[in-house]
């Protein structure tokens, strides 16, 4: 990832899927590398199973990410908060203090940053099986 120029805001990316369990299967893990190259990116998960939150920091040089995780059985308004954040602040921390405040998130030790979105996103969604999901992706 290049570096950002100073002074200007860096560039927020957001995907958001919906449809049959495998339709936003494709959809999410054909999404660019670009997604999962970031320092933070966030995926909000629901389908008829069940609901999580996978927050990815990297750590270090780069080379590792924390994943920060959460399930349950609802949202409730969490999607439109932090997207409410992101467009009212554009701050990552203030979209995690949304996050946090609402989701009991448990951090796993550091792993080898994913290259892809499959890479970083599978083990999520094959949690999370059903007929339907949505899927929304945040990054920065």
């Amino acid at each position: 990832m290049s570096a950002q120029p100073v002074g200007v805001p860096a560039l927020w990316r957001f995907h958001c899927l919906t449809g049959s369990y495998r339709q936003v299967a494709v959809g999410l893990f054909g999404l660019p590398p670009a997604v999962v190259a970031h320092d933070w990116y966030l995926l909000l998960l629901a389908t008829d199973g069940g609901t999580g939150a996978y927050l990815f920091t990297r750590t270090g040089d780069g080379s590792r990410v924390l994943c920060h995780e959460w399930s349950g059985q609802g949202f409730g308004d969490l999607p439109a908060a932090v997207v409410r954040e992101v467009w009212e602040t554009g701050a990552t921390d203030r979209a995690e203090e949304v996050l946090r405040s609402r989701c009991a998130l448990v951090a796993s030790g550091p792993s080898l940053a994913p290259i892809s979105p499959r890479g970083a996103f599978g083990r999520p969604f094959d949690d999370l099986r059903g007929r339907w999901a949505h899927a929304l992706v945040l990054a920065r």
